[in-house]
């Protein structure tokens, strides 16, 4: 359970104080494991991007990432997103890259994840070609994960090819009826087709 320094941390950072924040990151870090250490790790490297310490920022991420060398989603999709955001496409492929090896032996739903990871962020990089057979892999073994199929879905339309992304988004809506963002990009892949 994360400790009232942690809550205090977070109170400084929504409130704009962020050296505060980041000196009761580094102190929640000294004691935390696991997930609270995890929690920690991405908030800090959140303050310090803000702070536009950059370097740093990337640091405590990827101590998150090394500290939990499993798929560790959430660490991995915050060092993917703050790559992402410096342009550099190649180095948050790698970083689901890792996972996808990392999770090989553990249960299938951390894998799952990190080859999720990898076709959305190979998708970001425009490798198209790469994500989308990553997406048909992982619908194929996966026909009734709605979130792949969006996915696929998405993809397949974003790339003009209509009759797979309707065909992806009528599985969605088969598996999940009340998903508003696959009827709207029916809706589009429909339009499109006139």
């Amino acid at each position: 359970m994360l400790s009232s320094s942690f809550d205090r941390a977070v109170a400084h950072h929504r409130a704009g104080e962020l050296d505060k924040a980041v000196a009761l990151y580094r102190h929640v870090l000294r004691t935390a494991r696991g997930e609270d250490a995890s929690k920690a790790g991405q908030m800090l490297g959140a303050a310090l991007h803000l702070q536009g310490q950059l370097e740093g920022a990337e640091e405590a991420l990827r101590a998150v990432v090394r500290a939990d060398p499993a798929p560790g989603l959430g660490a991995r999709r915050a060092l993917s997103m703050f790559l992402a955001s410096q342009a550099r496409m190649d180095d948050a492929v790698k970083v689901w890259r890792e996972g996808v090896a990392a999770a090989r032996g553990l249960p299938s739903a951390a894998g799952v994840d990190a080859r999720m990871g990898l076709a959305i962020a190979l998708s970001e990089a425009r490798r198209s070609d790469e994500a989308l057979a990553t997406l048909k892999e992982l619908a194929a073994e996966m026909p009734d994960n709605a979130g792949i199929q969006y996915e696929l879905g998405r993809l397949s339309e974003r790339l003009g090819r209509r009759d797979e992304g309707r065909a992806a988004m009528e599985r969605v809506l088969e598996i999940a009826p009340d998903l508003a963002e696959a009827h709207l990009l029916m809706a589009r892949i429909e339009a499109a087709g006139v």
